[in-house]
């Protein structure tokens, strides 16, 4: 039985943390055993039932694909942050070297999530929320998977729409295909919008609050992208 962010014991009635597989005081099985995260259940799962998803995703044992799923949504980032930048100065911001570019802003986005990662497992145990670091940044991680429809379905159409120049601005891609152009920056604002949400369930997931779970949301989304934009090292 579950309340909340808790797992209440048949057999006992202790209130256990979501995570544990046994009652912490009769030893009672509290769920069934999950091993692995099961990749494409838990895609199908964000979009209908992101919250059981979650819960899911924290009660495996192997939190498999997070490398995965941090380094392809850490390169989709890069372009996002390329394009902005781009956009934002007109064409006239330059990358130097996009491989080493790549590199830095992988690196000091995998950073960024492990720290964020580790404020909202102090943050949960603040709020009096029992969760493993594991779960933390597993969860955090796998609330970035709408960028890999971005970087596998979208990534595409823009290369195929407007080449190079969706990134080089010469000339503007809202100069070549003045709608198109609009309407993939508008599902790209969807599919981060989206990332955002599920940021939220997952945060809900933990906790059990809604008002504390956009609180958190919002700040690390916005603390992370700020944070990328603006540090003068990523290229």
């Amino acid at each position: 039985m579950k309340k909340g962010n808790k797992i209440i014991c048949s057999s006992c009635g202790e209130f256990n943390a979501l995570y544990r597989l046994n009652c912490s005081n009769c030893s009672s099985f509290l769920r069934e055993r999950v091993v692995n995260i099961d990749l494409w259940a838990s895609i199908w799962g964000l979009f209908y039932a992101p919250v059981e998803t979650f819960k899911k995703i924290v009660f495996a044992e192997h939190k498999n694909f997070i490398i995965f799923i941090l380094i392809l949504s850490g390169t989709k980032i890069f372009f996002h942050e390329v394009f902005f930048r781009k956009l934002l100065s007109e064409g006239e911001f330059e990358v130097a070297n996009i491989s080493l570019s790549l590199i830095s802003s992988l690196i000091s986005f995998i950073v960024i999530i492990l720290l964020l990662a580790l404020f909202n497992y102090y943050l949960y145990i603040i709020s009096k929320s029992e969760i493993r670091y594991k779960d933390s940044l597993t969860i955090l991680i796998y609330s970035f998977m709408p960028q890999l429809f971005s970087l596998f379905i979208l990534a595409p159409v823009e290369y195929a729409l407007f080449g190079k120049f969706w990134f080089t601005f010469n000339p503007s891609p809202f100069f070549i295909k003045e709608t198109a152009a609009y309407m993939i920056v508008g599902i790209e604002g969807v599919l981060l919008l989206w990332s955002l949400l599920l940021m939220i369930f997952a945060n809900y997931t933990v906790t059990g609050r809604k008002i504390l779970s956009i609180i958190i949301a919002l700040f690390e989304f916005l603390l992370l992208f700020s944070a990328l934009f603006y540090l003068k090292f990523l290229f």
